[in-house]
C-alpha cells in the first residue's frame, strides 16, 4: 500500500471515530461504512461516498479525502462528485471532509458549496475554516454535528504569514480596490501596527535565515 493510501485510510479512521461518537447512545442515529468497488472485489458498483449517516428525518453522505496541498482540493480526487450532487438534489446532507496532511488540519465543506465554486481543476478552500480534528470540522459545517464541537481546536489560515493559527484575534481585511477578502492573524496585525514588533520580527527572520541546515 502506498504512503498516500495510508494517509487516506488514517483520515477515514478519524472520520469514522467522529461519526461513531456522534451516533453513540442515540437510537435515532445510524452510520454506515459504504463499500467501494476495490473492497468488494469489483463485483458491485462503487458507493457514492465513504459513509452514509442517518438522523431522525435526515440522511446524508460523507466523503473523506486526504491531500498534501495546504488549501486546494483537486476535482479529480472526487470522481463520484456527480452522484454526490444528485444526492444533494434529493434532499441529502452531503459533505466532503478534507485532511491536509502536511498541516495536520481538517476542513469540511458541503457539496452544495462545491457545486457553486472552484475552477476546472480544483477548489480553493483557503477561506474555509480549518480545525485540528475531524469531529471539530464536522461540527463547524453543520448544526447536525454540533455535539462534536471543539472550539479549542479551531484554526484559521492567515494570508499574510501563510500559516494556520488558532482562530482567535483574527481580522478580516477587504481590499478597497477589488473587494478581495483576506484574513490576518493577531500576530501579523501586531507586526503591521507596532515598530517594536516589526523590529522583533525582522530579528527573528534574520536568525532563521542564519540557522544551519540539518
Amino acid at each position: 500500500m502506498t504512503q498516500f493510501a495510508d494517509r487516506g485510510k488514517d483520515a477515514e479512521k478519524a472520520a469514522k471515530a467522529a461519526l461513531d461518537r456522534w451516533a453513540d447512545g442515540r437510537g435515532d442515529r445510524e452510520v454506515d461504512r459504504l463499500m467501494d468497488s476495490r473492497a468488494a472485489g469489483r463485483v458491485v458498483r462503487s458507493a457514492a461516498a465513504d459513509f452514509a449517516f442517518y438522523d431522525a428525518g435526515k440522511h446524508g453522505l460523507l466523503e473523506v479525502k486526504s491531500t498534501e496541498h495546504d488549501f486546494r482540493l483537486s476535482r479529480s480526487a472526487i470522481t463520484q462528485f456527480p452522484r454526490l450532487r444528485k444526492r444533494v438534489l434529493c434532499g441529502g446532507v452531503c459533505l466532503v471532509l478534507v485532511f491536509h496532511s502536511t498541516l495536520k488540519v481538517w476542513r469540511c465543506v458541503p457539496v452544495s458549496y462545491l457545486m457553486e465554486t472552484g475552477d476546472k481543476g480544483s477548489w480553493n478552500l483557503s477561506d474555509v475554516k480549518s480545525f485540528a480534528s475531524a469531529g471539530a470540522a464536522l461540527a463547524g459545517t453543520n448544526d447536525l454535528f454540533s455535539c462534536l464541537r471543539d472550539t479549542d481546536g479551531q484554526t484559521r489560515y492567515c494570508h499574510y504569514c501563510r500559516k494556520h493559527r488558532v482562530g482567535i484575534g483574527f481580522k478580516t481585511i477587504t481590499s478597497l480596490i477589488n473587494n478581495t477578502v483576506r484574513h490576518q492573524c493577531a500576530e501579523c496585525a501586531e507586526v503591521r501596527s507596532s515598530k517594536d514588533a516589526q523590529a522583533a520580527k525582522a530579528r527573528e527572520d534574520e536568525a532563521t535565515r542564519k540557522e544551519p541546515e540539518q
